[in-house]
């Protein structure tokens, strides 16, 4: 939890009742696991570090589990990357074309690619844009979920008030008429 993004460190309260950016939130850093999801990946651990033979020690274990991380780390994709790598393409593709003015080939092919690699930056930002209306839609729901808990919670409050108040009253009334009682209590 703490070696998260500086905004998402903090207590689930915090958490709950802050709505972060979009680029936090599609960076994965938010994501709070649940015990199941803890225990799920110890047990992985645990398999791995079995099936390599190495010695349980804690160190072992903690450099095992980096490298772990690193691995998964370097298997995600993020979407500058990917944006990244195809201007990059696109500037690879305008110089190759700028230096053969001769063939006509080349630049078909090259006009070719330019539409591919047009189209494939399209489809990554439609990507990203769905990826962070979905964002935003969970954190929406959540924050709806979160004020509709506390707003019950407060209604059963008050709910227990009134029904404290209720029999307060009806006590009083019922003492009215009890002959044993004092007069001030009355």
């Amino acid at each position: 939890m703490m070696r998260q993004h500086p905004a998402v460190r903090g207590r689930i309260r915090v958490l709950e009742k802050t709505v972060m950016p979009e680029e936090i939130l599609m960076s994965g850093g938010h994501q709070m696991k649940s015990a199941a999801q803890k225990r799920k990946e110890r047990r992985e651990v645990q398999e791995k570090m079995r099936r390599s033979g190495a010695d349980a020690t804690p160190e072992t274990r903690a450099a095992f589990v980096e490298r772990l991380r690193a691995k998964k780390e370097l298997k995600q994709y993020q979407f500058t990357d990917l944006l990244e790598e195809v201007k990059r393409e696109n500037e690879a593709t305008a110089s190759s074309s700028k230096g053969t003015p001769g063939d006509d080939d080349e630049h078909e092919e090259a006009a070719a690619q330019d539409e591919v690699t047009r189209l494939l930056e399209w489809r990554r930002e439609q990507e990203r844009q769905a990826a962070i209306a979905t964002a935003r839609h969970v954190r929406e729901v959540e924050q709806r979920i979160q004020r509709s808990k506390s707003l019950s919670a407060l209604a059963k409050r008050i709910r227990k008030q009134s029904q404290g108040i209720k029999r307060q009253m009806e006590q009083r009334r019922e003492s009215r008429f009890k002959p044993g009682a004092t007069r001030r209590a009355r």
